[in-house]
């Protein structure tokens, strides 16, 4: 067959231009998967910057551990942080008690507080007494002549179920100088494990704070966060404005500061995941830290049991008495107090 140079010449231009539609075509699908991959790698990108930190992996350093059971501490942690909602005081019940005021429930924590040390029991059993304590004088009233016999009973309760060397209630008569007999504590824990409904475990405040500590183990000052967290956790107990507070929320508030004092700037996405709390909302608790735990001109400002027991410690003692730290929190106190106040002006006005 004969084309002549026109015929040529047509199919010489089709065939360069189906090659290049066909070109064209390659050039925008290799296109196509370049996006689709860079959207890709960006989304990936994304997922991991804000994936959630892995509060958990510092367990797998306590696995041989067989007191730790590291296996079950996350599962614990999330049922305690969904009871501890249903078993909290009610914060205003000293409405309530036309016979008692705050100053008497500090008066009887720190006696408490000072059978407590001397009888060398745990800690869990100082915090779940105040638990039974406040929650049982959110629905009876009590006279004050009682309350000592109310006292004793929930931490006698509270002994039983934590230490193994419990106090007996013939102990607490005794130590009571006769303000109540063996008889009528007995009574008073019945009718107090009835009013409570039998709920006497709850997770309290060290529950949350034990847990928390692990994940700040490896720090350099591991030791003195640890004394500090304990002991504004145990000074914030006989703050009547943490009556009814989550006890998640107070052992943040006291880990918080802990690690605020010790490592400055160490809370990081990882402890706000571990605590569900970020600093903005722990920080505003400055003024309460400062005001049940620090010293003022050498003495302790609301002098108590826990202050002047706890404080026999030197390395606690001489962190507290830090010119630094008492000027840091000193400048806090002074700037949230002044907060306080603008807000109390404005809604009075």
């Amino acid at each position: 067959m004969l084309y002549d140079k026109r015929s040529l010449d047509n199919i010489s231009e089709n065939v360069l231009e189906s090659r290049g539609v066909k070109r064209k075509r390659e050039r925008s699908t290799a296109a196509k998967k370049r996006r689709k991959t860079n959207a890709k790698r960006k989304q990936v990108s994304k997922n991991e910057k804000t994936k959630a930190p892995d509060v958990n992996s510092c367990l797998k350093e306590l696995e041989n551990d067989e007191l730790c059971v590291t296996l079950y501490v996350p599962e614990m942690l999330k049922i305690c942080s969904n009871i501890e909602n249903d078993l909290l005081a009610d914060p205003n019940y000293f409405d309530n008690q036309p016979n008692l005021s705050p100053q008497f429930r500090k008066r009887l924590f720190n006696w408490i507080y000072g059978v407590f040390r001397k009888y060398g029991l745990t800690q869990d059993t100082l915090f779940l007494s105040v638990n039974l304590f406040d929650r049982y004088l959110s629905k009876v009233e009590v006279h004050r002549s009682n309350l000592q016999k109310v006292g004793s009973c929930a931490f006698w309760m509270a002994s039983k179920y934590h230490d193994i060397s419990a106090m007996s209630a013939s102990m607490l008569e005794e130590l009571s100088d006769g303000a109540f007999k063996v008889a009528e504590l007995l009574e008073t824990e019945t009718c107090m494990a009835t009013t409570l409904e039998f709920r006497l475990f709850t997770p309290t405040c060290l529950t949350f704070l034990n847990r928390y500590l692990i994940n700040v183990r490896n720090e350099k000052k591991y030791k003195l966060i640890q004394l500090a967290s304990d002991y504004f956790a145990e000074c914030l107990l006989l703050n009547v404005s943490f009556v009814g507070i989550l006890p998640s929320l107070h052992a943040a508030i006291s880990f918080y500061f802990a690690i605020y004092l010790c490592c400055a700037n160490r809370w990081d996405d990882e402890l706000q995941a571990l605590t569900g709390y970020k600093s903005s909302q722990l920080y505003k608790y400055g003024h309460k830290i400062y005001e049940t735990s620090f010293l003022q001109k050498g003495t302790p400002k609301n002098s108590c049991q826990i202050q002047k027991i706890r404080l026999r410690n030197n390395k606690l003692k001489s962190f507290i008495s830090d010119k630094k730290i008492i000027d840091a929190m000193e400048r806090l106190h002074g700037i949230q107090t002044a907060d306080d106040n603008d807000e109390n002006d404005e809604n009075q006005v």
